[in-house]
């Protein structure tokens, strides 16, 4: 018995639909950021801010696009886009606020001396396309922007680092290079001058 046309053209649209499915969940990849167990200690030996009462806005990503790298195949084909998990803007606000917080302020939902927040501008690592040893580089770029009842100011905390394509696999490399790429972003935070210069409002 032959099985109708329109049953047929249904079969062939629905396997072409799964198929391209299959084919969109294996073009994206994700790592995972972490904060090295000693960042905060090492960037803040010593209190910066003794308990500065500041209102934390959040943290923002403004890059024009979500990956911060691709994983590439043998001989650099096909390259698949990496994202980050959590998002990049909700791992930077935890790390933000855990640093912080770390270095004296005293982080509040309302009411606090200094209003602050975050913007990622800048994340993402790139190799030349089709070197297996070639070399890469890693950009960062992150603006923070504070506000009290008399003053306002921003400040900005970015790192730039070249690394060479190993043998490692692409994702596992790309994954230690934006780790530390992360890292050092975090720790020129605490080095700006000014934010060193925030302090609490006059009475």
């Amino acid at each position: 018995m032959k099985r109708p046309v329109h049953r047929l053209v249904w079969s062939i649209l629905i396997a072409g639909i799964l198929a391209a499915w299959s084919v969109r969940a294996q073009d994206k990849a994700e790592l995972t950021l972490k904060v090295p167990t000693d960042l905060f200690q090492q960037a803040c030996p010593s209190p910066l801010w003794n308990g500065l009462a500041v209102q934390w806005l959040g943290s923002t990503d403004r890059r024009p696009n979500p990956e911060v790298g691709l994983e590439t195949k043998k001989g650099g084909k096909d390259p698949i886009a990496v994202s980050t998990q959590p998002p990049l803007a909700e791992t930077f606000d935890s790390a933000l606020r855990g640093l912080l917080s770390h270095c004296g302020m005293k982080l509040v939902e309302s009411g606090g001396t200094w209003r602050m927040s975050a913007i990622i501008e800048e994340f993402h690592a790139g190799v030349e396309k089709g070197l297996v040893f070639g070399k890469g580089r890693a950009k960062s770029r992150v603006a923070i922007f504070a506000e009290s009842e008399q003053r306002k100011l921003s400040a900005s905390a970015g790192y730039e680092l070249e690394f060479k394509q190993t043998r490692k696999k692409s994702l596992q490399r790309l994954t230690e290079t934006l780790n530390e790429l992360f890292a050092k972003t975090l720790e020129q935070l605490p080095k700006s001058p000014q934010l060193r210069s925030m302090q609490p409002a006059a009475p």
